[in-house]
């Protein structure tokens, strides 16, 4: 029955693009590379929703403190350590964008470039 499951609907992760499944694309290294981009982008959005999440529960403890002074600084502290994330991931993306320009390489938006065919002179000894 496990079986017949199996060949009805293949098994995948709808969240990662069908070409990354082949086995071409894992040969010739290409897969790696599109699951490094993923994470990266994965992490930064992770980070960016951290940030408003922190803040927002900052914000409503600040609100609820009814004028307790240890809630309104624990309070103060999440919405100071949301600012300060977002401080950071803002600093993240000046600094990336500068080192690229100065490089001349895309890293807000990284490739990783991948294997290609040998040339003919060197297909002969494979």
């Amino acid at each position: 029955m496990k079986n017949l499951i199996a060949q009805i609907e293949p098994i995948q992760n709808r969240a990662i693009p069908e070409n990354l499944s082949n086995y071409e694309s894992a040969r010739s290294g290409a897969t790696f590379a599109f699951y490094l981009v993923y994470l990266w982008r994965t992490l930064i959005f992770i980070g960016g929703l951290m940030v408003i999440v922190y803040f927002i529960m900052g914000a409503f403890e600040w609100i609820t403190a009814n004028g307790e002074a240890s809630k309104i600084t624990s309070a103060r502290n999440k919405m100071t350590g949301a600012i300060a994330g977002f401080i950071v991931l803002s600093a993240l993306f000046v600094m990336l964008e500068m080192i690229g320009s100065l490089f001349g390489l895309n890293l807000l938006n990284p490739s990783i470039p991948t294997p290609t065919d040998a040339p003919a002179a060197v297909q002969q000894f494979i």
